[in-house]
């Protein structure tokens, strides 16, 4: 018979051997898990390790649930189980008891980002209450860009020059929302184009981005105060940020209530994936 049970703090190594073992297994050439980036997680993403189960065959992990926590939701950001031990109802057995833990300790909603392509996710999850809430797209651009046009305009901006102007999306990504990026505080770069009215446009970066790995630079917000003027103004900052880096640039699970869709598409960035957010009230 299997055991389950939620994880703490000092669990972090059962928990990066039991990824290891059940979620990145189906995913081949991922980089091992480790308890270093579940610390990391804890403190970027709200990684919250009661939130966190774990299935155990005989002692060895059979499948996992990485949850994160915020103060409106949380959000399942990794479930999985060990080929070994697939269709034994483990996973579902973790979610349902993660959302009898929510209704005594909160918060109310439980929400999980899916592809769109696995529709045997998306039906695991609506049998057991989720509902469909929006569409979230990754958007790349690999062309290369010309120089900015009045680069005099673009100056360099941290998240609290912008904070006021995020939108305050429930339907936005986990990683994309003011919470997260509030988290991630001073690892976040910026630019923004200046007029006499005020920062008329912005895109938010990690500062962290290194050319040498060869990954895509990923925009973690951007807007624009005035939509007739956001192909000018985004494209001057993305051709800026693309000059900076060197790198193709990035929009993850970008949602439509952000910017819209067609900006991006007119910005010259191709959908490269399509995911659903579901959400569950507890």
């Amino acid at each position: 018979m299997p055991s389950f049970r939620f994880l703490r703090p000092d669990d972090f190594p059962l928990l990066a051997a039991a990824v290891n073992a059940c979620y990145d297994v189906h995913f081949p050439g991922t980089q091992p898990y480790s308890t270093e980036r579940a610390r990391r997680e804890m403190k970027d993403l709200g990684l919250w390790a009661s939130s966190c189960m774990l299935a155990l065959e005989d002692k060895d992990p059979a499948s996992v649930l990485v949850g994160a926590r915020g103060a409106q939701a949380s959000s399942i950001l990794r479930l999985g189980t060990h080929p070994d031990h697939q269709r034994r109802g483990h996973a579902g057995h973790m979610l349902e008891s993660l959302v009898a833990k929510m209704r005594i300790v909160g918060p109310k909603k439980l929400r999980v980002e899916l592809p769109e392509e696995r529709a045997d996710l998306r039906a695991f999850f609506a049998k057991r209450g989720f509902k469909d809430m929006a569409e979230l797209r990754d958007y790349g651009l690999e062309t290369e860009l010309p120089a900015p046009a009045h680069p005099e305009m673009i100056t360099p901006l941290n998240l609290n020059d912008v904070e006021d102007r995020l939108p305050n999306l429930e339907t936005c990504a986990w990683t994309r929302g003011t919470v997260a990026l509030r988290r991630l505080g001073e690892k976040l770069s910026g630019l923004g184009v200046n007029t006499m009215d005020g920062i008329a446009a912005y895109l938010l970066y990690p500062a962290a981005a290194d050319p040498g790995a060869g990954r895509p630079v990923e925009i973690l917000a951007l807007g624009c105060a005035d939509a007739s003027r956001a192909h000018l103004f985004l494209g001057m900052l993305c051709a800026k940020l693309h000059g900076i880096s060197g790198l193709p640039l990035m929009i993850p699970r970008l949602a439509q209530g952000e910017i819209s869709f067609e900006i991006v598409e007119n910005l010259g960035f191709s959908c490269t994936r399509r995911y659903r957010l579901y959400e569950r009230a507890v």
